[in-house]
């Protein structure tokens, strides 16, 4: 496995042309993955879905969904070159699916302008308290204009990693960011404030080449995208808010907007390809609303006081007849392979977020119900299963009372299960035939 890795990297570099960032990446997860499986005595050749889909639940605990997502990119392009250079007949990650971020994403935490200026003042007088600690001046000095640039510019941390000196036009007061995400290019106003604490920075340097790093650290040495992030982490205590180097890319977007900036412009600010994404860092309350909803013209109606309910006695004869649903009578756990067999379902389709607690709840439900329903299946699992099965489970439950639209969610969900079965090729001979039909 190691020379396939090897030899996929040298692709990613050479034919495909990603950058060195995304190719030492995919690398690492790809090292990860080879030692997954080497723990379960797999390897490329013969690894299935539901290893990959416990690997990514494994993997990303914890971490976010956006991560994954990232995880399960390289998985899926990582097994189309397999397939391409035939080590594989088929890519079992095309059936990981990508988990829609719109439905967990939450707006993310803005500092106002007064909770920033408090930073930026503690930075300050770190920088005057270690007068007599000169060892530790550039740095604080560096740390200083690094926040300072990232609040300011909106520029990502690993923008700021790679700008060299030649970057900055004093003159122009513009930065010059050459490796952006997506190899693109673009240039981005400074302030002037922020070139005076560059220049404060740079004056504790001996080494003003062009092509040298603008920020080092203190072995000299380029910082990178990590090392931006540890950096700010060492503040977390002393600031009232968990302050990340992405976090200030938000909060310059959202601060601009406050101030009557143009979304537009904004967009090209920050180095969006789409509006939809700057819309997304610049989602704050806007206290426009507020003022626009007390003016409402609702506000100045007023209405009626409710009148009180009489309790009217209604006798047994006059109440309408209800039909009575119908449990399912389980006295104790399930047990069997098909009970295995669900479970197994349900806790890849909760990790891997495919579904909603609701719609889970639902699968549970009518599968339980399926197990019950055929005794035949419970015992010796899914792979026995005929269409003369499915029949006769249906028609009992016709025969039970349950409405058209109940019956047809839980065939549904039989079909969603049978087709998680399918892709794990644990499936019997007739299951492809069920499906499609």
């Amino acid at each position: 496995m190691e020379s396939i890795i090897e030899d996929y990297r040298e692709y990613q570099t050479i034919i495909r042309g990603y950058t060195p960032k995304v190719v030492k990446a995919t690398w690492r997860e790809l090292k990860k993955l080879a030692q997954y499986l080497e723990n379960l005595s797999i390897n490329f050749q013969n690894v299935q879905l539901v290893h990959l889909e416990n690997y990514c639940i494994e993997r990303t605990e914890s971490k976010s969904l956006g991560y994954r997502n990232v995880i399960i990119s390289q998985l899926r392009s990582f097994f189309n070159y397999l397939v391409q250079q035939e080590f594989r007949l088929e890519n079992p990650a095309r059936h990981l699916r990508y988990t829609n971020l719109d439905l967990y994403q939450s707006l993310p935490e803005i500092a106002s302008i007064e909770e920033i200026q408090d930073c930026l003042k503690e930075l300050k007088r770190q920088i005057d308290s270690c007068l007599s600690r000169r060892q530790f001046d550039p740095i604080r000095k560096r740390n200083l204009a690094l926040f300072a640039l990232l609040y300011a510019s909106g520029i990502r941390a690993g923008e700021a990693a790679n700008l060299q000196i030649r970057d900055i036009l004093w003159e122009e007061q513009v930065l010059i960011i050459r490796e952006g995400k997506g190899r693109k290019e673009r240039r981005v106003p400074v302030v002037n404030e922020i070139l005076e604490l560059l220049q404060i920075y740079l004056a504790t340097r001996n080494d003003l080449e062009p092509n040298a790093p603008l920020f080092l650290t203190w072995r000299k040495e380029a910082m990178d995208n990590n090392l931006i992030g540890a950096t700010f982490r060492k503040y977390h205590e002393m600031w009232e808010k968990s302050l990340r180097p992405h976090q200030l890319r938000h909060i310059c977007a959202s601060h601009l907007y406050q101030q009557g900036g143009n979304i537009v412009q904004i967009k090209d600010w920050l180095g969006h390809k789409r509006l939809t994404t700057t819309l997304h860092y610049t989602r704050i309350q806007n206290p426009e609303i507020e003022a626009t909803l007390e003016s409402h013209p609702i506000n100045e109606m007023s209405c009626s006081s409710k009148p009180k309910l009489e309790i009217v006695n209604v006798s047994s004869q006059n109440k309408p007849l209800r039909r009575k649903y119908t449990m399912t009578p389980i006295a104790e756990p399930l047990t069997g392979k098909l009970a295995e067999q669900i479970q197994e379902f349900l806790r890849t389709a909760e990790g891997m977020k495919k579904y909603s607690k609701g719609t889970l709840k639902e699968f549970r439900f009518s599968l339980t119900r399926f197990a019950v329903g055929c005794p035949h299946c419970l015992e010796k699992g899914i792979e026995v299963l005929r269409a003369v099965d499915i029949i006769r489970w249906l028609s009992a439950r016709r025969q039970a009372g349950i409405s058209p639209c109940t019956i047809d969610k839980n065939l549904s969900h039989l079909r969603s299960f049978m087709a998680y079965v399918m892709l794990r090729q644990y499936h019997g001979p007739i299951l492809r035939h069920l499906l499609l039909s």
